[in-house]
């Protein structure tokens, strides 16, 4: 069938989706030429980084998103339903996740400073959360048993911390996020 590409910033809906569909998931590090890399190396059918850049390789080997677009209108118009009703079947499908990213600024030193401390860190629960799986492939990604997760990593251009969450409600995610910001300001 083909594997589905995304970076380690997307949401856990794309992985339950290819996992529905039988697709093998390969998660790599922020930035689109990584997701190039792996369409380079063949049988990727969908690649998708967080800023909503979506790469349909037999078509583009490039973000293309008025070609999604466009088939996101074929979709509505052959099945004749709304996209507000295609949303809600794909979520009774594979659940509701809330997304969400904050920047943290700090200064260049304290930047500089967490990125030096962040290979070393590992919290042993986020928000009251015991991490199921930790990965340090691109700043630190905590991963959850219920598929919610935290990712926080420095700008490579700016001073700024990115810190992104998803759980299943607006509530558990925003308490992810205010926990993990906490961590970055130093407040672990």
């Amino acid at each position: 069938m083909g594997r589905v590409v995304t970076t380690l910033s997307c949401s856990a809906s794309i992985v339950r989706q290819a996992e529905r569909l039988g697709c093998e998931h390969v998660s790599v590090p922020v930035g689109f030429t990584r997701i190039y890399r792996e369409m380079l190396e063949g049988d990727v059918l969908l690649g998708v980084e967080e800023y909503g850049g979506l790469s349909i390789p037999v078509h583009l080997r490039e973000r293309d998103g008025l070609f999604v677009c466009l088939l996101v209108v074929e979709l509505i118009a052959r099945t004749r339903k709304p996209l507000s009703v295609l949303v809600g079947e794909m979520r009774s499908k594979i659940g509701r996740m809330c997304y969400t990213r904050r920047d943290v600024r700090m200064d260049s030193a304290a930047t500089q400073a967490f990125r030096m401390i962040l290979p070393g860190l590992n919290p042993e629960s986020v928000a009251g959360r015991i991490p199921v799986e930790v990965s340090h492939a691109d700043g630190l990604r905590l991963q959850f048993d219920d598929d919610s997760w935290v990712l926080m990593r420095p700008s490579r251009t700016d001073s700024v911390v990115r810190v992104y969450a998803e759980a299943p409600t607006e509530e558990e995610r925003d308490a992810l996020l205010e926990a993990t910001c906490a961590i970055v300001r130093g407040g672990v």
